[in-house]
C-alpha cells in the first residue's frame, strides 16, 4: 500500500514542468498572456481621464478626449487579441500535460512489483491516475493562469489609484482588508481540507464498486449477484451527497463572512473618496478608478477564494496520484545494468528465502537452492502454498527476497528489466484476455513472423482451430472484456498461443492447462514440448500424470525442495511425489465414478 503524502506547491510545479511537451513554448505563451491583465488597468486610467475631462466641461479642444478614447480602444482590443492568440495553444499544452501525466504514471506503475499491486484495487488505481492527472491540470490553470493574471491586474490598479489619489491611508485600508480576508480563508482551510479528503475517499470507494461490477459482470450475472453489487454501489454513492453538503455548509459560512467584509470595504471607500472629491482633493474621474479597483479587488478575492477551495480539493487528488510515485520501483535498472548473455547456460538459485508482507511469520521460500540447465524441461510440484509459484515470480523480480538468483552467472538485479522480460515468458493459470480480437490477443500488435512460428503454426500447436472455426469473424472476432465470449479452457489455450508467439528462451507454465480436459491437455502438452525443443521450460502443475514430458521434477514442501528426480525415479521411490500422485489418481477415479 502507498503511504499518505503531502506535496508542496513547488514540488507540484516541478512535476508539472516535467509533463510539458515544450517548456519553451509554455513560458513564451505564458509571458505573452501577461499582456492581458495589463490592459484592463490602463483602460481604466484612460476612462478615468476621459470622465475627468468631460466633468471639467472644457470642450474647446477635443484632442485629449479622442486620445483617451483611442487608449481605451487600444487596451481593450489588445486584451481581446491576446486572449485569441494564447488561449487555444495554452489549453492544448495543458491537455498534453494531462496525457503525459497519465502516461508517466502508467510507466512508473509498470516498474512496481506485485507486492504493491496486491495491496491495491484496479478501480482505485484508475481513479488515482485519471483524477490525479486532471487535478494537476486544473491547479496549474487556476493558480498559474487565472489567479496570477488577476493578481497583476489588481496590483497595477491599486498603484494607479494611489498615484491619482495621493493618499497612503487608502492603500493601508486596502491592505488591512486583504489581510483580514486572508485570515478568514486560512481559518477555514483545515476544515475544508478534511471534508475534501473524506469526499475523495468516498468517491474512490464508489469508483471501485463500479469497476468491480463492470470487470466481473459475467460472474455477477451468472451467480445472480447483481442486486448485491448494485446495492453496494448505491450505498457508496449515497455517502457522497452527505459529505458534499457538509463541505458546502463550511464554504457557505466562510463566504458569508467574506461578503460582509467586502461590502463594508465598498461602502467605506466610496464614502472616503466622496469626501475627497467634495473637498477638491480628487477629481470626479477618480471614482472610475476606485470603482475599477473595487471590481478588481472583488474579482481577485473571488478568484482567490475559488482557487483556494479548488486547490485544496485538487491537491488531495494529485497527492493520491503522487503517492504512487513515492513507491520505489522493483524493476528499475541499476546503474550499469546489462543484457542477459545470449549464451547463458543455466538459472541458479542460491539460498533464496522470501516472506509475504501479510505473512511475516511464514516463509514462502526457505533457504532454497537449485540449478536449471538451459534447454531442460523441469517441473515444480507440491501442495498449494508450498512455494512453487512464488519461486517463479521471484525470477521475474516481482518481489524482493533474500539470497540470489542468477541467469548465465549474472544476478537478475544486475540485468536490464527489458532483457529479463524479453527472455522469460510467464503464463499463469488465470491468463489475462483483453477486449481485443482473437488474433490481437495472440499477437498484441507485434508483426507476424516475429519468432520461430507463424500464426497458423501456433493455432495448430495450441489446438485453436476448432475455436476459430466457430467464431463469426474467425480470428478477427472480438472476444469481449476479459474474454467473456470464451470458456476458461479456451482462454488458457489462447494464452499458450500468445506465449508461443512472443518466442522467448524461457517458458514458465503455471497451471496453464488446469481448465482443460485430460485429452485436450495431453494433446497440447505433446505438441507444446515438441515445438519448444531447445527452449527452457518450467512446469508448475497439480495434475502429476502430465509430467511424463519433463526431464526432472522438484517436489516442494513448506518452501523447500524435499526431493527431486525423473518421473519414474520419484514414482518408484515411494516418497512425497509418490504419495501426491497416488492421492491425485485416487481423487480422479472417485470423480469419474461419481460422474
Amino acid at each position: 500500500m502507498t503511504k499518505p503524502c503531502t506535496v508542496s506547491l513547488t514540488k507540484l510545479y516541478k512535476f508539472f514542468l516535467k509533463t510539458l511537451e515544450s517548456k519553451s513554448r509554455y513560458f513564451t505563451l505564458y509571458c505573452f498572456s501577461l499582456l492581458h491583465p495589463l490592459s484592463s488597468p490602463f483602460s481604466a486610467v484612460f476612462t478615468s481621464l476621459a470622465v475627468s475631462f468631460l466633468a471639467a466641461g472644457k470642450f474647446g479642444d477635443l484632442t485629449p478626449l479622442w486620445f483617451y478614447i483611442g487608449g481605451i480602444a487600444l487596451m481593450d482590443g489588445t486584451s481581446i487579441i491576446v486572449l485569441r492568440i494564447y488561449l487555444s495553444p495554452m489549453f492544448h499544452l495543458y491537455q498534453k500535460s494531462y496525457n503525459n501525466t497519465v502516461n508517466r504514471s502508467l510507466a512508473h506503475i509498470k516498474t512496481l512489483g506485485l507486492d504493491w499491486y496486491s495491496g491495491m484495487n484496479g478501480g482505485d488505481i484508475i481513479h488515482r491516475v485519471t483524477r490525479g492527472a486532471e487535478a494537476l491540470r486544473r491547479i496549474m490553470m487556476n493558480i498559474f493562469d487565472m489567479l496570477v493574471h488577476e493578481t497583476i491586474r489588481m496590483l497595477i490598479t491599486i498603484a494607479f489609484t494611489i498615484y491619482f489619489l495621493h493618499d497612503w491611508a487608502f492603500l493601508l485600508g486596502i491592505i488591512a482588508y486583504i489581510i483580514i480576508s486572508y485570515l478568514v480563508v486560512r481559518g477555514y482551510k483545515d476544515k475544508i481540507y478534511d471534508k475534501h479528503n473524506n469526499y475523495r475517499n468516498v468517491e474512490g470507494r464508489a469508483f471501485t464498486n463500479i469497476y468491480n461490477f463492470a470487470s466481473g459482470f459475467s460472474t455477477i450475472k451468472l451467480a445472480n449477484l447483481a442486486d448485491f453489487f448494485l446495492n453496494r454501489t448505491a450505498k457508496s454513492l449515497d455517502e457522497g451527497p452527505v459529505v458534499k453538503k457538509q463541505l458546502e455548509d463550511i464554504i457557505a459560512s466562510r463566504e458569508m463572512y467574506l461578503r460582509i467584509l467586502q461590502y463594508a470595504l465598498y461602502i467605506c471607500l466610496f464614502i472616503y473618496v466622496g469626501f475627497d472629491i467634495i473637498k477638491g482633493h480628487a477629481e470626479v474621474g477618480t471614482l472610475v478608478l476606485v470603482f475599477n479597483l473595487l471590481q478588481n479587488i472583488g474579482a481577485w478575492l473571488q478568484k482567490y477564494y475559488y482557487v483556494e477551495s479548488t486547490y485544496i480539493e485538487e491537491k488531495i487528488y494529485f497527492e493520491s496520484l503522487f503517492e504512487i510515485f513515492t513507491v520505489k520501483p522493483k524493476l528499475s535498472d541499476k546503474p550499469g545494468a546489462t543484457e542477459i548473455d545470449r549464451n547463458w547456460e543455466d538459472i541458479r538459485f542460491e539460498n533464496v528465502s522470501f516472506k509475504y508482507q501479510n505473512k511475516q511469520n511464514f516463509k514462502a521460500i526457505d533457504n532454497l537452492s537449485l540449478t536449471i540447465k538451459r534447454g531442460s524441461k523441469v517441473a515444480f510440484v507440491g501442495e498449494s502454498g508450498s512455494g512453487k509459484s512464488t519461486l517463479s515470480k521471484l525470477i521475474l523480480r516481482q518481489y524482493g527476497f533474500d539470497g540470489r538468483i542468477f541467469i548465465g552467472g549474472r544476478d537478475i538485479f544486475s540485468l536490464k528489466a527489458t532483457s529479463l522480460y524479453n527472455t522469460i515468458s510467464y503464463l499463469p493459470q488465470d491468463v489475462e484476455i483483453f477486449d481485443l480480437t482473437f488474433k490481437e490477443n495472440i499477437t498484441l500488435s507485434l508483426p507476424d513472423g516475429r519468432g520461430a512460428f507463424s500464426l497458423e503454426q501456433i493455432v495448430q500447436i495450441a489446438h485453436l482451430r476448432d475455436i476459430i472455426d466457430r467464431l463469426p469473424e474467425g480470428v478477427n472476432t472480438p472476444v469481449g472484456a476479459r474474454g467473456i465470449k470464451l470458456s476458461g479452457g479456451e482462454r488458457q489455450r489462447l494464452g499458450i498461443a500468445r506465449a508461443l508467439y512472443l518466442n522467448k528462451d524461457i517458458y514458465i507454465f503455471d497451471e496453464c492447462t488446469s481448465q482443460l480436459d485430460g485429452i485436450t491437455e495431453y494433446k497440447i502438452m505433446n505438441s507444446l514440448f515438441d515445438a519448444l525443443k531447445g527452449k527452457t521450460i518450467v512446469m508448475i502443475a497439480h495434475r502429476l500424470y502430465t509430467l511424463s514430458f519433463v526431464e526432472e521434477i522438484f517436489v516442494f514442501e513448506h518452501g523447500r525442495i524435499c526431493e527431486h528426480g525423473t518421473f519414474d525415479e520419484l514414482t518408484a521411490k515411494g516418497g512425497s511425489y509418490s504419495r501426491l500422485l497416488n492421492f491425485h489418481t485416487a481423487s480422479s477415479r472417485e470423480k469419474r465414478a461419481a460422474s
